[in-house]
C-alpha cells in the first residue's frame, strides 16, 4: 500500500538536513495545488519521487477565499482556480501518479458535476466519496464506474463527525464497496492510523500528521512485532524522557535503537524540528511496508480459505 506524505517540498528538505534522504526508499508524498510553493517543488524535482498525489486544495481554497461561504463554487474566482488546476493536471499528468478531483465541499450534486466537467476535458480524476454527503446517492455509481476510489470526510473528527460515528461509517461504505467490487482500490484521505487501517484494506492513503506532530514536540516510532505506535512527546525542559512519557524499559529500548540507527539522539530531536520531522518520516514509510505486508498476508489467508461445504 502507498502513504502520500503531504508537504513534499518541507519532508525532502528535513531528509536531506538529517542526511536520511538516500536510504529513504519509498518518497510517496502528497502536494496541494492551492499551495504554489508545493507544486513548485513537484515540478523541479518529480523525478526524485517514486509516486505523487496532488490534491486539488479545495478545501484551503474555499476557506481562504470564501470564508466557507455555501455557494463559492458559483463565484468567477473558483471558475478561475478550476481552469488552473486543470490546465495544470492536463500538463503534468504523465509525471505525476494520481490527482483528486477538484471537489465541492459540503456539495454531493456539484462534486459528482464537477468530475464529469473534468472527465469530459479529457482528465481523469480521482473521485471523491464525502462520509458526510447527506445522502449516498452516487456511492453505486462510483463503485460501478471506477477502479480507484476516494473516500473523503474522515479527518475532521468532532462535533457530530466523532471518531466512532467515523468509523461506523466508513465501516458502512467499505463493506458496501467490497460486496459490489471487492478489487475497487480505495485511498482514505487523511487517515493513517495503523489500528483503522488493519481494519479496512486500502490501497493507499495520506497524512500530514508526521508534520503536525513534529510542530508539536511529538515523535513517532512503529514496533514492528506488536505491530504499534509508540510516542513521544518532548519539550526545551531537560527531563527523564523515558518517564514522562510513561514508557516501558522495552519500549525506550526500541526508541533508543531507532534513534542509534538513524544517527540521532534524543536531546537532538527535542531541540530540532528537522531532526522530529524525519524521524517521524521514517515512521510512516515503516508502517507503509508493514500494513504492505500485512494486506498480502490477509489476502493469502483469504485465498487459501477452505469452503464450508
Amino acid at each position: 500500500m502507498i502513504i502520500y506524505l503531504g508537504g513534499a517540498d518541507s519532508a525532502v528538505q528535513a531528509l536531506k538536513r538529517t542526511n536520511l534522504w538516500d536510504g529513504y526508499t519509498r518518497r510517496d508524498f502528497l502536494a496541494t495545488f492551492h499551495n504554489k510553493q508545493q507544486i513548485r517543488f513537484i515540478e523541479e524535482n518529480h523525478e526524485d519521487l517514486n509516486h505523487i498525489f496532488i490534491d486539488s486544495g479545495a478545501f484551503s481554497f474555499m476557506n481562504s477565499t470564501f470564508r466557507g461561504q455555501p455557494d463559492y463554487y458559483k463565484k468567477p474566482e473558483h471558475k478561475e482556480f478550476f481552469e488552473e488546476y486543470c490546465d495544470w493536471v492536463r500538463k503534468w499528468s504523465d509525471k505525476i501518479t494520481v490527482y483528486a478531483v477538484l471537489d465541492i465541499i459540503g456539495n454531493e450534486d456539484e462534486t459528482f458535476k464537477q468530475t464529469d466537467r473534468m472527465e469530459k476535458m479529457g482528465l481523469t480524476p480521482l473521485p471523491i466519496f464525502h462520509l458526510t454527503s447527506p445522502t449516498w446517492k452516487y456511492l453505486e455509481h462510483y463503485i460501478e464506474k471506477y477502479d480507484y476510489l476516494g473516500i473523503g470526510g474522515a479527518v475532521r473528527a468532532g462535533g457530530d463527525m466523532t471518531t466512532s460515528r467515523r468509523e461506523v461509517m466508513f465501516k458502512k461504505i467499505y463493506e458496501k464497496i467490497r460486496n459490489l467490487k471487492p478489487d475497487l482500490k480505495i485511498h482514505a484521505l487523511g487517515i493513517t492510523s495503523v489500528p483503522f487501517l488493519k481494519k479496512y484494506e486500502v490501497y493507499s492513503c495520506d497524512s500530514v500528521s508526521w508534520a503536525m506532530s513534529a510542530a508539536m514536540g511529538g515523535v513517532l516510532f512503529f514496533q514492528k512485532s506488536l505491530g504499534r505506535t509508540i510516542q513521544l512527546t518532548l519539550t526545551n525542559r531537560v527531563e527523564d524522557c523515558q518517564k514522562i512519557n510513561g514508557l516501558s524499559d522495552p519500549e525506550w529500548k526500541v526508541v533508543q535503537q531507532k534513534l542509534d540507527k538513524l544517527g540521532l539522539t534524543v536531546d537532538t530531536v527535542r531541540t530540532d524540528i528537522p531532526s522530529r520531522r524525519s524521524v517521524n518520516l521514517i515512521y510512516f514509510q515503516e508502517i507503509a511496508e508493514y500494513l504492505t505486508e500485512y494486506y498480502e498476508q490477509v489476502r493469502s489467508k483469504r485465498r487459501h480459505k477452505k469452503p464450508l461445504f
